[in-house]
């Protein structure tokens, strides 16, 4: 069974046919005990919509997986990655599940991905070395930002630098003066995610929409037997 949840559009798709997320959450629910629905309840209470995350060409699956896993602690809930370097595999051994809690969507143009943002009035803010760039502490990402983290190696491409709003900088006073991409990551999303915060009185931003479709996504992540749940109903509704 083929179940896909387009975070974007906010929609359910089983076997590639739209399906009501909220319908799929009572079949599965009743499976849940009342620990896990409020464990669930008070994620969504921190869940952060206003900021997505970016991943332009990473190299280094280990890489890819820390970082999911941190958009997942700091209660970010989207994470785009542009595979122009061609798909990844994942596995738990980095990210430690954190995949499945944080949704992805995959993109194979660096300006498809980042058109679709500036569309939507979203920001793009890129870290990069450049003369423009600012300190990441002196951006605003109280607005709709999208986060662009580039490759290990040579950071974002050339069409991503044209397209972005923002460059900024992680300061550095050390020899090196860098740091590794899933380590720049977290610095800069715990303090995006900080902002957002303070600016909600300490929670997170999902409006009630966005609260009951993610509700549903977590249910079923969080049901070992959603899918053989699903497989019932059908079977059933097929009778």
């Amino acid at each position: 069974m083929k179940v896909v949840f387009k975070a974007h559009e906010e929609k359910l798709e089983i076997n590639d046919k739209n399906f009501d997320h909220h319908t799929m959450r009572s079949i599965v629910e009743d499976s849940l005990n009342d620990q896990r629905k409020e464990l669930i309840e008070r994620i969504l209470d921190q869940r952060i919509s206003g900021l997505s995350v970016i991943l332009e060409s990473l190299g280094d699956l280990g890489n890819l997986q820390a970082i999911s896993r941190t958009c997942d602690n700091f209660g970010v809930q989207k994470l785009e990655i542009i595979e122009t370097k061609g798909p990844m595999k994942w596995t738990n051994r980095t990210s430690q599940g954190a995949h499945k809690w944080v949704t992805m969507q995959k993109w194979y143009e660096t300006k498809d991905c980042l058109q679709y943002f500036k569309d939507r009035g979203v920001q793009i803010v890129s870290t990069a070395f450049s003369d423009k760039a600012i300190p990441y502490t002196e951006v605003d990402f109280t607005k709709p930002t999208a986060l662009l983290m580039g490759n290990e190696s040579f950071g974002i491409s050339e069409v991503a630098r044209e397209m972005s709003d923002v460059e900024c900088i992680i300061p550095s006073y050390g020899y090196s003066q860098s740091l590794n991409v899933s380590v720049a990551a977290a610095i800069v999303i715990e303090h995006a995610t900080s902002q957002i915060r303070k600016a909600h009185q300490g929670g997170g931003d999902f409006n009630e929409e966005q609260r009951e479709f993610f509700k549903s996504f977590f249910y079923f992540q969080a049901n070992q037997y959603s899918r053989a749940l699903m497989r019932e109903h059908f079977k059933k509704k097929a009778l």
